[in-house]
C-alpha cells in the first residue's frame, strides 16, 4: 500500500514504535506511571510544536478538574496553569479545557473477554 507525502505516517508509526521498545529496553517500564512518562516522550518527539503533550488534569474557568491522563492541547494560544517545567511529566499540570485536543486513557492491556475490571457487562452499557 502507497501512502502519501512519502510514506510519513508510516515512518512516525515505525519511529513511534522504535522509541517505545528503545524505552522499555532501556527503562523496563511497567504499568502506570512509567508507561505514561514513555507515550509522553514519544509523542511529544513526534508532534508537531503547535501542540503540547502534558500529564495531568483538564480544568474549567470555574475549577472544575476531570481526567488525570495524557492530554493533548493547544500550546499556541494557551498557557498551561501550573508555572512548572513542561518537560517534567513526573509532575501533573492543569489544561485549561478550552486548549484541549484529546485525552489519552493510557492501559497497558486491554481485556476484552470474560469478567473483570476492564469488562463491562451489557448492563452497564446502557
Amino acid at each position: 500500500m502507497k501512502y502519501s507525502y512519502n510514506d510519513y505516517i508510516k515512518t512516525i508509526s515505525i519511529r513511534f514504535e522504535n522509541l517505545l521498545k528503545e524505552m522499555a529496553t532501556e527503562y523496563n517500564f511497567d504499568n502506570g506511571l512509567e508507561l505514561e512518562i514513555a507515550i509522553c516522550t514519544v509523542l511529544r518527539a513526534i508532534r508537531p510544536e503547535r501542540y503540547g503533550v502534558s500529564r495531568g488534569f483538564i480544568l474549567t474557568a470555574d475549577g472544575n478538574m476531570a481526567r488525570d491522563d495524557i492530554i493533548i492541547h493547544e500550546r499556541s494560544r494557551f498557557r498551561l496553569l501550573r508555572l512548572i517545567n513542561e518537560s517534567d511529566f513526573c509532575r501533573k499540570q492543569q489544561v485549561p479545557v478550552e486548549s484541549v485536543y484529546t485525552y489519552i486513557e493510557a492501559k497497558h492491556s486491554l481485556i476484552l473477554e470474560g469478567e473483570g475490571p476492564q469488562r463491562r457487562s451489557n448492563k452497564s452499557q446502557m
